[in-house]
């Protein structure tokens, strides 16, 4: 849409992302809720939620949605500690009642998602991504007790200077 403009994307944690914000090095980071900094302009871009995912063998298979609570004895893949999922979901199953049993991290969801097919664990991945990508490979499961909402928003630190790019990136993501 714009030619004369060019966007440089990053691609890190989340955690990691807004430390570079906070410390000026980048203009402004994508960062899922919940976030807590009003130092900080957020504005969503979309609003979704993260996934439980099964191997297509698994015991819940015939579950459209399961209470986290009924995960504490499985062995859990998750993103690593870089990732504001990471923390999300140790939180989650602790507010369930208990601390999620993990037994692989990685970066990288589709290395998460080959774990889950090869029946090492179980993940929980933004919903978007696993219908996008693999739907066909696994198991989607609904969660409930705590829910887990996938909000991407965009944030930049309220004193910075919004320039015309700046200004242009935000209304594309608003006006998608």
């Amino acid at each position: 849409m714009y030619p004369d403009i060019t966007l440089r994307i990053l691609e890190v944690g989340a955690n990691r992302l807004y430390s570079l914000v906070k410390q000026g090095a980048i203009d402004m980071g994508i960062v899922i809720q919940p976030f807590m900094d009003m130092d900080f302009i957020q504005v969503p871009v979309m609003r979704s939620d993260a996934v439980l995912i099964l191997p297509p063998n698994h015991r819940f298979i015939k579950h459209d949605t399961i209470r986290i609570s009924r995960l504490q004895y499985e062995k859990f893949l998750i993103l690593t500690n870089e990732y504001m999922l990471h923390d999300v979901i140790i939180n989650s199953c602790k507010k369930a009642g208990f601390v999620p049993r993990i037994v692989g991290e990685s970066a990288q969801w589709d290395l998460l998602v080959e774990g889950v097919v090869n029946g090492q664990g179980v993940t929980i991945l933004p919903r978007p991504i696993i219908e996008k990508f693999c739907s066909n490979r696994v198991k989607i499961v609904g969660l409930l007790g705590p829910e887990i909402p996938w909000i991407p928003t965009v944030i930049y630190h309220k004193n910075k200077f919004v320039t015309s790019p700046m200004q242009l990136f935000l209304d594309m993501l608003q006006n998608k």
